[in-house]
């Protein structure tokens, strides 16, 4: 997965319960009850600035599928959005700007909830908030949740080097509350009516690292709905 170039979607599932977008192209839906989990694929975005080629058009193909989905939810049915390229990245594969018309229509349509990989490590995230197309900012009432999870079978990355110069603000968008790096593991959640609990679990081999490793709860964001235009 992390070999593929930009030039081919990446298919995921093709299996029910999923409820599929444009069928070969890896974006999907599945309903676990008070939850829906939606399955993007950042791969097909990364040509959205040139309509000529066939990747746009696939590209705009999976935003205008994201966007039908998002406005059937208006049932209070907490929302969780998964693909793989980071919006922000402080890791060696660096931050993935074609992916940003995903994450600005997750927040207009009320996504509570979302998982990236990529690097290899684990990232957990503040709330964000899309200013414009280039930028977002740490907003815990309106702000999305995220969490990046590329700690499951690929060599693990070190810890990212921390620019003593740089801003708060910019910071936490690249590195997040916290970032756990030379570990193998796996993001566990627990997806309940309004809300959802979370922890990362090293592998056996590694939990004596640390004594306490990451974990936290949050709630859907209130009225999400309302972000509907």
């Amino acid at each position: 997965y992390d070999q593929v170039k930009c030039t081919e979607g990446i298919p995921i599932f093709y299996n029910q319960p999923f409820r599929l977008g444009e069928r070969g192209f890896g974006y999907q839906t599945l309903d676990l009850g008070p939850w829906a989990i939606i399955l993007l694929n950042s791969e097909i975005m990364c040509k959205l600035d040139r309509a000529s080629s066939q990747m746009y058009w696939r590209g705009l193909k999976q935003l205008e599928w994201f966007d039908r989905e998002l406005r059937t939810r208006t049932n209070r049915q907490c929302i969780m959005t998964v693909y793989h390229r980071p919006m922000y990245s402080s890791g060696q594969f660096g931050s993935h700007a074609w992916v940003r018309s995903l994450f600005r229509k997750a927040f207009k349509l009320g996504v509570d909830l979302y998982v990236v990989a990529h690097e290899h490590m684990f990232v957990d995230w503040p709330p964000l908030r899309p200013i414009d197309d280039l930028n977002a900012a740490v907003d815990p009432p309106r702000g999305i949740k995220g969490f990046g999870v590329g700690t499951g079978g690929a060599k693990p990355h070190p810890h990212p080097t921390v620019n003593p110069e740089i801003k708060k603000e910019e910071r936490r968008l690249k590195f997040g509350e916290e970032v756990v790096a030379n570990v193998s593991g796996i993001l566990e959640l627990t997806l309940s009516p309004g809300r959802y609990e979370w922890r990362f679990l090293p592998v056996p081999s590694q939990r004596s690292l640390r004594t306490v490793w990451p974990k936290g709860s949050g709630g859907c964001r209130e009225n999400s709905t309302s972000f509907i235009e």
